[in-house]
This record gives structure tokens, sequence and C-alpha cells, in this order.
């Protein structure tokens, strides 16, 4: 049987996908989509489920607002304007292509990652320990997600006009070396019901 979910992990297929479909309007997409990764017939006129109401709000709840609060260098002036400065983590730069990355005057220890997208963090614990294979496939790897437009992908509007950059922050880990905690908070009508917590995040992975 195929394992439709594994293909659409695959970042080729997944940037041939949404060129081939690209022309679909948002529901009609995400009626494919669903049908192919969970098997079975997407309700948006009375979604019930979970994951038939999160596509139901991306085709309907389109609010300007969430590109800056989706976008990684954007949103540190929302939080800043709402809870202060000093919340965040700090941006040591952020750059349009992966050969204007100045690795010569970065930290020693930093994580490079992408604005526009998730799952694109490389933790560089020692820049000097980098081989130029390693450097040749970083630089791959993220031409790949600079062309990447996850709004096409899943069709989250949130995503649609994000600027994409590469950025690089400090990399903060615990002193046991046990990798870093991963706290995600799902709200319902602004209120937190439930937490997701991922410990050894980028080392061994316990959900």
């Amino acid at each position: 049987m195929i394992d439709y979910r594994k293909i659409l992990k695959n970042q080729e297929f997944r940037l041939r996908f949404t060129t081939l479909f690209r022309f679909l309007p948002d529901k009609q997409y995400l009626k494919l989509v669903y049908r192919v990764k969970v098997g079975k017939k997407l309700n948006l006129k009375h979604p019930k489920g979970f994951n038939e109401k999160l596509q139901w709000l991306k085709v309907y709840r389109k609010h300007p607002e969430y590109t800056d609060l989706s976008d990684k260098i954007k949103v540190r002036d929302h939080v800043a304007k709402i809870i202060g400065e000093g919340h965040t983590f700090p941006l040591l730069g952020a750059w349009e292509r992966f050969e204007d990355i100045p690795f010569d005057t970065l930290p020693d220890r930093f994580v490079l990652k992408c604005s526009h997208d998730s799952g694109s963090v490389r933790i560089i614990r020692d820049k000097s320990s980098l081989t130029d294979s390693e450097l040749k496939k970083m630089k791959k790897f993220y031409r790949g997600r600079m062309k990447l437009n996850p709004y096409l992908v899943g069709r989250e509007y949130p995503y649609k006009n994000v600027k994409p950059y590469i950025i690089a922050e400090p990399l903060i880990e615990p002193k046991n070396g046990n990798g870093l905690n991963d706290y995600k908070f799902f709200c319902f009508n602004g209120v937190p019901k439930l937490m997701f917590i991922v410990t050894g995040r980028y080392t061994e992975k316990h959900e």
C-alpha cells in the first residue's frame, strides 16, 4: 500500500506537487490533499473533526495581520509591542541567499533557519568543524527551502506573503546536554487547552 503521507514529506515531491496543482483554488486543492493524506472526503460545510476545522480556517479565515505573526523576523516587533523588548531570541542576521551568510563573523555556535517556513533548522555547534562537503549540502538544502512557499503546500494563508530569508540566532542549550525542551500551547478561542512537549529536540526526540 502506498504511504502518501511519507511521500508528501519529501521536499522535492512537494515542490512538484504544488507546481502541478497550484492553479487550483484553495478549496479544491485542500479537498484533493485531504483525500490523499487522510483518505476521507473533506467536509467544509459542516466540519466536525479538528483536521477538518483547520482546513475550514484556511479557506475562510484570512486576516492580513497573520502574515507578520508567521514571519520569524517581523513577529519580533509584534511581541515587543505587546509585552516589551527582550522576549525573543537575538537575531544575528538575515540573508536572501546562502552565499551571503558571513560565517567568519558569526559565533562558533549558532542556529540557521528560514523566516518563512518550519523544519528548516540547522544547528551549528562548532563552526570550525564544518567541512566543505557539509557546507555544500547545506547550501543545496537552503536553496530548496527558499524556493518553497508553505502557502502553496498547505494553503496556509499566513505564510502566503512572508518574504523568505535565512536567519541566524544564537544556539541556546541546557548544560546537561539533553537538548532543548519544546513547548507548544494549543489555544481555542484564546484559551490554552492543550500542551505539547518535546524533550531532547534535535537529539533523541520524545513526545
